[in-house]
């Protein structure tokens, strides 16, 4: 789960993300589910849905690395020369991401380019 403003991302193994919104009307009610259809099937490891630099960033086991679209609508892929498509972890670093797989640690310089995605 992340927490980003008054949105909360849950991150599941096989069901794929989705965003809480809390109601104006009723803050202390359920709020509003929304699911990220494009992330449906996706399994998310603990720890591996953080937020570097105002972008959100989502680690999956088995399909690589997503971000989320700068209108927070979609997570969009990102092709990116990792050991494995297996995220274990992702861990922020001071102008970097460190992605941690099952085939070994990459880092990422930030900010990435939103072209290539």
């Amino acid at each position: 789960m992340h927490l980003r403003g008054e949105e909360l991302f849950i991150g599941t193994y096989g069901g794929g993300v989705t965003r809480r919104t809390a109601s104006k009307a009723n803050p202390k009610g359920p709020g509003q589910f929304d699911a990220f259809p494009e992330t449906e099937g996706l399994k998310v490891n603990t720890g591996c849905l953080v937020e570097v630099e105002g972008r959100l960033y989502l680690g999956t086991d088995g399909r690589g690395l997503y971000r989320l679209s700068l209108d927070g609508h979609r997570f969009l892929p990102l092709r990116l020369p990792l050991p494995s498509p297996r995220i274990t972890a992702i861990l922020p670093g001071k102008g970097c991401l460190f992605i941690g797989t099952d085939e070994g640690l990459a880092r990422l310089n930030l900010p990435l380019s939103d072209e290539g995605i």
